[in-house]
């Protein structure tokens, strides 16, 4: 699966694009056009759906006939979301403490609103419980992702009586999304929605992606499918930038993801993309440390402690990025690998490892 590991660390590094460029030092002209044209890159979420209905499948085909199965399923997941979230959940509930006892601004004490702690620590984020973006905000598609974990085994049980049936209830959903306008806390369209049940959104994502999954064989016959895919990619980015065509950004990234399934079916696989790849086993952890990295680093140290000239912030901006990369890679098999396997129970030498899934994410 190495253009869909590549397509997760590109996706991920998108969204740490899009959260970031307020920290970046630009002139005004630029910083706005910057701060409306980057919004699309917010889709980049719905393609980490697909790939986690595509993986789950390819995994967990015919092991989810059973209520065992599924518990040790939903256990597994559980225990690869859980520690990072909730640590990073901690950090924010702490400098949420300090923020609101120094007087925050009312957007600042909005996203540190304490009725919405408890809905955070049960995942519960992105079903519309809380009334704005709350503490680690991002941490709203792992709220979503969990749901559609907790759908996964009617996914894989239509899937088991034909591969279509879940892109069929896929397009179902997409239909009643699309006739229900915009709806939710933000009365945005349904592909905007985030913290506002943003579940939603995860729900076709996820199923198309099992069905995708199971359809290898015939994607197998597309041609030139690794072309295809980085041609896909490049028209992706072209209509992110275009605040007009979000609709078709969240398409289009249904067909990157099934380009990627059939060029790793074909074997096909650029130096770039062997290149990269492995680095999709970080996805997760740097979806969920970007935004406390901006606020502990590029916020607090290099805007309010340090009062940086715009050069030195944005210089530091850039340095971020791989100190990012490395704490992930840190916190992943330091601190996420460990508990993972605590709260699965699942041995340290275990020869089978668990498939390293979400962002999310």
């Amino acid at each position: 699966m190495l253009h869909l590991d590549f397509l997760r660390i590109v996706a991920a590094l998108g969204i740490v694009a899009l959260h970031w460029r307020g920290s970046l030092a630009l002139p005004d002209g630029p910083s706005a056009l910057l701060e409306h044209r980057m919004d699309g890159l917010n889709q980049a979420v719905d393609l980490f759906f697909v790939i986690s209905g595509a993986v789950i499948h390819h995994v967990y085909r015919g092991q989810m006939s059973t209520g065992r199965q599924v518990v040790t399923f939903l256990r597994k997941r559980l225990a690869r979301l859980a520690p990072l979230h909730w640590a990073t959940l901690l950090l924010y509930v702490v400098l949420g403490f300090v923020a609101l006892k120094a007087g925050a601004s009312p957007k600042s004490a909005a996203r540190y609103d304490p009725s919405c702690i408890l809905p955070n620590i049960l995942f519960l984020q992105a079903t519309g419980m809380c009334r704005s973006a709350t503490y680690n905000f991002a941490s709203w598609s792992i709220s979503a992702e969990l749901v559609v974990y907790m759908l996964a085994p009617l996914f894989l049980f239509l899937r088991s009586r034909a591969f279509w049936l879940p892109a069929l209830l896929a397009g179902v959903c997409l239909v009643i999304l699309c006739a229900i306008g915009p709806a939710g806390q933000n009365h945005t369209e349904w592909y905007r929605w985030t913290y506002d049940q943003g579940f939603w959104r995860a729900i076709p994502a996820f199923a198309l992606g099992v069905s995708l999954d199971a359809a290898r064989p015939l994607l197998r016959r597309l041609p030139h499918a690794a072309t295809a895919t980085f041609l896909a990619m490049g028209a992706l980015v072209i209509l992110s930038l275009m605040d007009e065509w979000r609709g078709a950004v969240v398409i289009m990234t249904y067909v990157v993801v099934a380009l990627a399934i059939a060029a790793d079916a074909r074997g096909q696989a650029h130096r770039l993309v062997r290149t990269f790849a492995p680095m999709g086993q970080l996805t997760y952890s740097v979806y969920m440390l970007h935004l406390p990295m901006q606020t502990v680093l590029l916020s607090m140290i290099g805007e309010r402690v340090l009062h940086l000239p715009p050069a030195a912030q944005n210089g530091l901006v850039l340095l971020a990025v791989p100190l990012l990369l490395a704490c992930s890679y840190l916190s992943l098999f330091f601190f996420e690998q460990p508990l993972r396997r605590l709260m699965s129970g699942q041995r340290r030498s275990a020869p089978k490892a668990e498939p390293l899934l979400s962002v999310a994410p």
